[in-house]
């Protein structure tokens, strides 16, 4: 029988019951398992006494215990939208580490042009820029936390640009002044400024569990 990284095959009689076994990232298909699905379909197409076949996907026991994945985003994209949201006017972010963007590259429906033709480019020189109207910068500064089922995890947020505000303190200071210390006689330029981020609506920002 054949053998499968991301996908269980087991006969009952004459039926085939096909499992897509990637529980942690809710069953989303990545490169390994888009490969393998038209492999089990020849496989099963060569195999005489199969007469019927059930697909189905494993089921994760263990929680919200995975990296971020296509299925993550649409939930919280859905959660936006109903917070009455305007997906078309407004502007989307969620930042991601190094980490969370690593798995998102291994999400065909993220990455290949089939599922995203009438995107603005989703994959720019390697980087997932954009999905789903969703922009994805990268930070590696997003705190982790213990307040879910899957321990130690990274919560990256899901933003909504009209429910953030960016403030900043004591303005700007800045400063000009000659090093005499230094051969030819360089300006060098200070500046300094306090600035930070807040809510203005919480319903606006969706808090995404990613175990790494």
């Amino acid at each position: 029988m054949a053998t499968f990284q991301t996908i269980d095959i087991r006969h009952e009689g004459a039926v085939a019951v096909v499992t897509l076994n990637r529980p942690e990232a809710m069953n989303a298909a990545d490169a390994v398992m888009h490969r393998e699905l038209s492999q089990v379909w020849d496989y099963l197409a060569d195999d005489l006494d199969t007469r019927v076949v059930v697909l189905t996907g494993a089921v994760n026991t263990g929680g919200t215990a995975s990296n971020l994945n296509s299925s993550k985003i649409r939930e919280a994209r859905k959660t936006l939208m109903g917070a009455e949201v305007d997906l078309d006017t407004d502007m989307i972010f969620m930042p991601v580490t190094a980490s969370q963007h690593d798995a998102l590259l291994n999400e065909i429906t993220i990455i290949s042009s089939d599922f995203n033709g009438g995107e603005r480019p989703v994959l720019q020189e390697g980087k997932v820029t954009r999905w789903l109207g969703v922009n994805i910068p990268h930070t590696e500064r997003l705190t982790t936390g213990t307040a879910d089922d899957s321990s130690t995890s990274r919560q990256v947020p899901m933003y909504a640009q009209s429910g953030m505000y960016l403030g900043d303190w004591d303005g700007t200071i800045h400063d000009l002044t000659q090093r005499k210390d230094l051969q030819g006689l360089p300006y060098q330029i200070y500046d300094c400024m306090t600035f930070g981020a807040t809510r203005l609506e919480e319903r606006k920002m969706v808090r995404i569990w990613c175990k790494e």
